[in-house]
């Protein structure tokens, strides 16, 4: 679990947390930009996973 404070006067830090281990935003913005990295690669890897699932039972019904 990750931490965003939202605040008008420190700055961002959207890529990596800051010294405190929590992220900093300025806007709804930041935070989406914030949630992006670790969500898409969550979907990437279920893709990645069900795609394998599928072709596992492709081959599968092939060879028997």
């Amino acid at each position: 679990m990750n931490v965003i404070e939202i605040s008008d006067t420190r700055d961002p830090a959207i890529e990596h947390p800051d010294g405190g281990e929590f992220y900093v935003a300025s806007g709804v913005e930041d935070v989406l930009e914030i949630v992006r990295i670790p969500y898409t690669r969550a979907a990437l890897t279920v893709r990645f996973m069900v795609r394998k699932l599928l072709d596992a039972a492709v081959i599968e019904d092939v060879t028997r």
